[in-house]
């Protein structure tokens, strides 16, 4: 045909990149357990020694206070308000009342995988978080559970989790793993992974981008878009869309919304397109098989009558 563009596919592969995390508790040991178990499939994240720079941080009690500390950050059970990286107002003394969940943001996608309403919050104490927090869950009372904040002046951006990962055994239940394999791809943006190859006229978050972060994104006819964050970009052209680094770029092709199964980019006017397609062979050997089975019961009762 006329239009060679849509006889090529873009494909983009980008090469793995695992968060490097720091590990800053005196009981480390579960926390590096969970890092490794990721390391090791899939590499989504790896561990670095205490010192070496680092893309997040998963803290207990005290959050680093150094010069190359990464502006991600995950705090389980913060003790005072300054340890807290900026996102904590207040910290009291521990809850003796049952500790009652109730999740405010379910689609959240910390909370995606994670039955919070189900956790204990062993150890959890008083407190309020900074102001501009994102609450994910608090308790019936009205105490944050597990918030979020990014502080506009620094730009760090923390997940403060109001429990003792250490009470109740927490550390040996499977739900804490997947709390810190979510917290931890929600700050570093992989918490959605991205296609192979978007549609035209797609709309798509930039990969690799955490809370408050911004990439120079060049489009195919060179021109540049400043991305920050949670945006979502339309991609109008067949392409690569390149982003700082490599794990931040988009690969878009032409492709009609019949002859593709990027099923949510279709639009609401094409949900009723099907595909013309055939029957498959064994309906053909089954209809064939009827039909023999029926002709030689048809010839065996004439037979058997003449």
């Amino acid at each position: 045909d006329a239009l060679s563009l849509d006889d090529t596919a873009t494909l983009n592969v980008p090469a793995s990149r695992p968060l490097r995390v720091a590990v800053d508790a005196a009981d480390r040991y579960f926390l590096e357990t969970a890092v490794n178990a990721f390391a090791q499939s899939g590499g989504l994240m790896t561990l670095v020694e205490s010192g070496q720079p680092a893309d997040l941080t998963l803290a207990r009690g005290v959050a680093p206070q150094t010069d190359i500390a990464p502006n991600l950050r995950v705090i389980f059970a913060p003790e005072m308000p300054e340890a807290a990286g900026g996102a904590v107002a207040s910290v009291g003394p521990q809850l003796t009342a049952e500790v009652l969940p109730r999740v405010l943001l379910p689609q959240h996608p910390v909370l995606r995988h994670l039955p919070a309403e189900s956790l204990a919050f062993a150890g959890a104490r008083e407190g309020t978080p900074a102001p501009g927090s994102a609450v994910l869950v608090a308790d019936l009372t009205g105490t944050a559970l597990i918030w979020q904040h990014r502080d506009p002046d620094s730009g760090v951006a923390t997940l403060v989790i109001n429990l003792d990962p250490a009470a109740a055994d927490f550390v040996l239940s499977p739900f804490f793993p997947v709390l810190i394999h979510a917290a931890a791809t929600h700050l570093g943006g992989r918490a959605t992974p991205p296609r192979s190859t978007y549609a035209t006229a797609d709309r798509a978050a930039v990969p690799g981008l955490g809370p408050g972060q911004s990439t120079q994104l060049q489009t195919p006819d060179a021109q540049t878009l400043t991305v920050a964050a949670g945006d979502r970009v339309r991609l109008d052209q067949a392409g690569v869309y390149r982003g700082d680094r490599d794990d931040q770029s988009l690969a878009v092709s032409v492709l009609h919304p019949a002859e593709t199964q990027l099923a949510s980019s279709l639009p609401d006017e094409s949900a009723d397109v099907t595909l013309p397609a055939g029957h498959p062979p064994w309906l053909w050997l089954t209809l064939l098989a009827l039909a023999i089975v029926i002709a030689e019961e048809v010839l065996y009762h004439r037979r058997k009558v003449g």
